[in-house]
C-alpha cells in the first residue's frame, strides 16, 4: 500500500445489517486508509437473517444471533488483512452499535493466547457444547414481543410511567433491555438463572475485543431504562431495577448481579486488546479498546454537535436528535445522556419504520434510481395525499404494523 502510516485508528460500526470497519490516520483523516464491509445476509448466510435479523411476523419477535455478531467481527478483520491493513500501527479501536439489543452470557469469554488458539476463528470460542452464551438470539431493536411486559413494568415504578420517564428518560418501551429481561424471566426462567452477565450489543462488541466483560456506556445504557439519567456519576436506578425484578417476578438483587457495576462515561478505556487477536491479525499488544457506544450517539460525536444542535438520521430506523444541557423526559420519545459530555443530554425521536420501508416500497427489482423518476413524475404534493405506512409496529406515532392510513389533506382558500 502507499500510505506510509503512522499511529492508526480503526473504527467498527455493527450495525442492523453489516458491520463496516474504518481504518484512519488522524493526520490525515480526510481519506481512509482501510475499509471493509460484512453484509450479514449476503456473506453469513447459515444464520438465516434477512435484513439482519430474523422476524416473527405471529409473535413480533425480532432477533439477531450474537454468534453472528462475532463471525462478522472475525470476517470483517480478515477482510481488512486481505487489504493489507497495518494492523500492528493501529493504537486503539472504537465501536458503535445498535441500540437496546440485548445479549445474554452464561460464563465469561475466554480466548487463549496460543499459537493454536490463534488459527481458530472467533465464533469457536462461543459456540456449543460449552457456549458462553445462554441465549443464542439477541432480542433487537424491532422487537414488538413485550407489551404486556412494559405496562407490568409502570405499573410496578412509583409514580408510574410518567415518573419512571423522569428517572430513566422514557417509559418502558418494547425494545428495552428491561422490557426483554422481563420476558425472559417470565418465558425461561431456568435461563434467566443461568444467565450472569446482560449486555447491550454495544458492551458485546467491546468485550469480544478485550477479551473479558466489559460495561457500557452512559449513552447506550441509557437504551436499558435502568440508567438513572441524571446520575454522575453515572449510575442504575435503584427503582427501575427493582420495578424490573417485581414485573419479572425474580428475587430482589437478582438483576443488579447480572449488571455491570455502574456504566462509564463514553470516552473510558476499556483496557488492551487480548492477546489472541495480536496472534490472529498482527494487531500491537499495546492497543487500546474504547469502549463502545449505541450507533446514535456515536452519530452525534461524528458530527460533533454543538449544544440545540438538530440531526436526522435516515437508517434501518429515522431517527431525530439533539443535544441539550436541559431535559424534560416525556411519555413520548427518549432522553438519553450524551456521549459527549458528561453533563449535557440527548433527546431523540425514533420511528421503526425507516429505510426498511423505503426499500420495500422501491420494490425488489427496482433501483433508487428507478424510485427518484417516480417522484419526479409525480406533482408536488401528491395531490394532498397523506399516508402512513407501517411494515413494523410503529414507535412514534403508535400505529401496529401493516396498518396504511390514507386522507386527503385540503388547503385552505386564503
Amino acid at each position: 500500500m502507499s500510505h506510509k502510516p503512522g499511529d492508526l485508528y480503526l473504527g467498527l460500526d455493527l450495525s442492523t445489517q453489516s458491520l463496516d470497519a474504518v481504518v484512519i490516520d488522524l493526520e490525515d483523516a480526510a481519506e481512509s486508509v482501510c475499509e471493509a464491509t460484512v453484509n450479514f445476509d449476503e456473506e453469513l448466510p447459515t444464520y438465516g437473517t434477512r435484513n439482519g435479523f430474523i422476524y416473527d411476523a405471529g409473535t413480533k419477535c425480532a432477533v439477531a444471533p450474537a454468534l453472528m455478531f462475532a463471525d462478522a467481527l472475525d470476517l470483517v478483520f480478515e477482510k481488512l488483512r486481505q487489504a493489507q491493513c497495518p494492523f500492528e500501527h493501529i493504537r486503539a479501536v472504537s465501536s458503535s452499535a445498535q441500540q437496546h439489543g440485548a445479549v445474554y452470557w452464561r460464563r465469561p469469554l475466554h480466548l487463549p493466547a496460543t499459537a493454536e488458539a490463534s488459527q481458530r476463528r472467533l465464533v469457536t470460542f462461543l459456540q456449543e457444547p460449552d457456549s458462553a452464551l445462554a441465549v443464542p438470539n439477541s432480542p433487537i431493536w424491532a422487537d414488538a414481543s413485550t407489551t404486556r411486559q412494559c405496562r407490568a413494568i409502570e405499573a410496578v415504578f412509583p409514580g408510574g410511567a410518567m415518573q419512571l420517564a423522569l428517572v430513566a428518560g422514557s417509559r418502558a418501551y418494547e425494545r428495552y433491555t428491561a422490557a426483554q429481561v422481563v420476558k425472559l424471566a417470565q418465558s425461561q426462567p431456568e435461563v434467566y438463572d443461568q444467565v450472569q452477565r446482560i449486555q447491550v450489543i454495544s458492551a458485546f462488541v467491546t468485550s469480544l475485543l478485550r477479551g473479558a466483560w466489559c460495561a457500557e456506556d452512559v449513552a447506550d445504557a441509557s437504551g436499558t431504562l435502568w440508567l438513572d439519567i441524571h446520575s454522575l456519576p453515572p449510575s442504575w436506578s435503584e427503582d427501575a431495577l427493582r420495578a424490573t425484578e417485581e414485573a419479572a417476578g425474580v428475587a430482589y438483587g437478582t438483576l443488579r448481579e447480572k449488571l455491570a457495576p455502574a456504566p462509564v462515561l463514553s470516552a473510558t478505556i476499556a483496557g488492551r486488546i487480548a492477546p489472541y487477536f495480536c496472534r490472529r491479525f498482527g494487531f500491537r499488544p499495546d492497543c487500546m479498546i474504547v469502549t463502545g457506544t449505541g450507533d446514535n450517539p456515536s452519530s452525534a460525536a461524528g458530527l460533533a454537535m454543538r449544544l440545540d444542535d438538530i440531526c436526522i438520521s435516515l437508517g434501518t430506523s429515522d431517527t431525530a436528535f439533539g443535544r441539550a444541557r436541559a431535559c424534560q423526559p416525556q411519555l413520548y420519545g427518549h432522553v438519553f445522556r450524551s456521549s459527549l459530555d458528561a453533563s449535557a443530554y440527548m433527546p431523540i425521536l425514533v420511528f421503526s419504520n425507516g429505510s426498511l420501508t423505503r426499500e420495500r416500497i422501491r420494490g425488489p427489482t427496482h433501483t433508487w434510481e428507478d424510485f427518484d423518476r417516480s417522484l419526479e413524475r409525480t406533482s408536488a404534493g401528491k395531490q394532498g395525499l397523506v399516508g402512513f405506512v407501517t411494515f413494523v409496529d410503529e414507535i412514534l406515532p403508535r400505529l401496529p404494523a401493516g396498518l396504511m392510513r390514507f386522507a386527503r389533506v385540503l388547503t385552505p382558500k386564503i
